[in-house]
């Protein structure tokens, strides 16, 4: 699997959230739920519209580590929901494919949707995984308080979550570019 990284440049993110949002607004739902929410795109594929409708918080089982979590959806996902559900049911998949009668997009439909987001915006190193890593930088870098990430993110130690988020590496650049023992 290719190493991906998240979006450090919000102004580059609000750029990419915008044209979505103008452009195709079940994309702009899928894009924005991830980096807010830090959600695995596995999770947010599997949400139909009654489970996030009308809510700011929600509980699901992680399909990858089927452990409960619960997270919080912010006003303005709240509010984007609700307009892009307007007109649909409940029981309809939050990010429905186009094809099938009630199917959300597969996994590989969210990377090329994704990859083309990367294409129009000349970004390298992105892939679905981008999202979660978008919203883990930007957590870490608003509020510093490690271990609470580490909390949301399920990992193991502090030292995974600060690589996880490239913050490490980061690190080790700034300070090894400016060594010099003379």
């Amino acid at each position: 699997m290719a190493k991906v990284d998240p979006i450090r440049d919000l102004n580059l993110l609000k750029d990419i959230l915008n044209n979505l949002r103008e452009t195709n607004m079940r994309n702009y739902i899928m894009f924005s739920m991830g980096v807010h929410t830090g959600l695995r795109i596995s999770d947010i594929l599997t949400f139909k519209i009654g489970d996030v409708l009308n809510r700011d918080k929600v509980i699901i089982k992680e399909k990858k580590t089927q452990k409960p979590k619960e997270f919080s959806l912010n006003k303005r996902l709240q509010k984007d929901i609700k307009e892009y559900a307007a007109g649909k049911y409940n029981a309809e998949y939050l990010i429905k494919s186009r094809t099938g009668f009630n199917s959300p997009i597969t996994r590989n439909q969210a990377y090329q949707i994704i990859q083309n987001v990367s294409k129009e915006f000349k970004i390298e190193n992105v892939g679905t995984h981008t999202l979660r890593k978008t919203f883990a930088y930007h957590y870490y870098m608003k509020t510093k308080d490690i271990a609470e990430l580490q909390t949301i993110l399920n990992h193991a130690n502090q030292a995974d979550t600060l690589m996880y988020i490239g913050i490490l590496q980061e690190k080790i650049n700034k300070n090894t570019s400016d060594f010099d023992l003379f």
